[in-house]
């Protein structure tokens, strides 16, 4: 078996064997021996029963248990760039041994190494699932729920009743007095690359998520907004927990709805429904790749309550946001996992202050999030259980004299220890 694919099966030490930064902690012993469970060795042998399934489980984790230089760990290797332990063909020679005496299954030693490296790359796909589902939906379902909220509260809109901006912007309309609302129709456009990645190395994966966002919406008599949003979303990810990599594409359809409450304060909710698919690649024993291709679909809710005052030439703005998604996938034989849904529901609060300069307002936003809840949180690594962290958002918001507005901004995300994701977005609008 290649030395690459080796580094990918051994994950956790004998405890006092080895000692690693915190930064670069692996699986325990423990969490590595509950791998090997009967049930999932049913998976790899099916037909056998139900006691065989129990003694391969427990002759192959007393063979690990057994044996130090077996349990040496993933990080180190890929961390320190050490080659396999000498004694790792005649650790898989001992499992092999095990296995076949506890079952009768005739194993050869390269079939015991490509199981093993399976089975833990099923391990490490439903350990890691959710983590990676988080950072897509942030970067997919959370981004269309915010740019539609973005769009609502443009210059123009029906929610943005005050401030130098709506007055410029509505100056030049033909039929218009300065400052009177524009057209009931607006249309939108949104683009964004974000760059995420874990840096936790026994899980360690990077990747770009890309989305094209449009929409349209009219402003009834009532001042209530109703629209209607679409978007495309892609991700390409170099995942190293196995040595290969996920790609992922979907469309979303959203509609979207605004209330003006008053001069200080607006309420928009909306709900997206996702349909794609999700390539998987992953690094065989003898150093190939194998791929499988899994079917999603995703949906999200999101209510904001905002708030915004003008200052003089200086805009204050506020929001408290709730937001769920949830990404269902379906059965995979490749991968041994069964139909998964993954789901995350988070609250957030946002503060916003702008300054009007001539047709041009730059602006700072600070977001706080907090994770309500989470599918799977207690089977996740220690690590990765931050449940909040904050946004920062610096950009800047261009106003035309006919009913064009647009703006670039760059979001970075602070505060969760592993996790990392650096946007940027740009967007236009255009009321008639």
């Amino acid at each position: 078996m290649a030395s690459f694919a080796r580094k990918f099966i051994v994950t956790a030490t004998l405890a006092g064997t080895m000692h690693l930064p915190m930064s670069a902690q692996a699986m325990t012993q423990q969490e590595f021996l509950t791998i090997f469970t009967p049930q999932n060795f049913q998976q790899l042998f099916p037909g056998l029963t139900s006691t065989q399934y129990t003694q391969i489980s427990d002759a192959t984790t007393s063979t690990l248990s057994g044996n130090a230089n077996c349990l040496a760990t993933y990080n180190e290797y890929f961390n320190q760039g050490l080659n396999d332990p000498p004694s790792y063909d005649s650790c898989i020679g001992a499992l092999t041994t095990a296995i076949n005496t506890a079952a009768t299954l005739g194993l050869t030693s390269a079939e015991v190494d490509q199981n093993f490296l399976l089975m833990y790359y099923t391990y490490a796909n439903q350990v890691i699932t959710p983590v990676i589902t988080q950072q897509i939906q942030e970067s997919t379902s959370f981004r269309q729920a915010d740019q539609i909220s973005r769009a609502l509260s443009s210059a123009g809109n029906a929610r943005r009743q005050s401030g130098p901006a709506r007055v410029a912007l509505t100056s030049g309309m033909s039929g218009m007095a300065a400052g009177s609302m524009p057209s009931k129709t607006n249309m939108w456009l949104s683009a964004a690359t974000d760059s995420i990645k874990n840096t936790l190395a026994s899980s360690r994966y990077d990747g770009d998520v890309r989305n094209f966002i449009g929409g349209a919406d009219y402003t009834l008599d009532s001042g209530v907004v109703i629209g209607l949003s679409l978007a495309r979303d892609d991700l390409k990810m170099n995942t190293a927990y196995n040595g290969g990599k996920l790609e992922v594409s979907s469309w979303m359809a959203a509609p979207y709805i605004s209330h003006v409450i008053n001069d200080t304060w607006s309420i928009d909710a909306s709900a997206g429904f996702a349909w794609g698919k999700s390539d998987v690649t992953w690094r065989t024993s003898t150093g190939g790749n194998d791929k499988t291709t899994q079917n999603l679909t995703r949906n999200y809710q999101a209510i904001n309550l905002n708030a915004q005052q003008w200052r003089g030439e200086t805009e204050y703005a506020g929001k408290v946001k709730l937001t769920r998604a949830e990404e269902r996938l379906d059965a995979n034989t490749a991968l041994l996992t069964a139909a998964k849904k993954n789901s995350i529901t988070q609250l957030g609060v946002v503060g916003r202050v702008g300054q009007w300069m001539n047709n041009y307002q730059p602006y700072v936003e600070l977001a706080y999030t907090y994770d309500l809840a989470r599918t799977d949180y207690d089977k996740l690594p220690t690590e990765l259980k931050d449940k909040d962290g904050w946004n920062i958002v610096l950009g800047i918001d261009i106003f035309s004299k006919k009913g064009m507005t647009g703006g670039v901004m760059y979001s970075k995300q602070m505060g969760r220890h592993y996790l990392k994701s650096d946007a940027l977005m740009g967007n236009i609008n255009y009321r008639f």
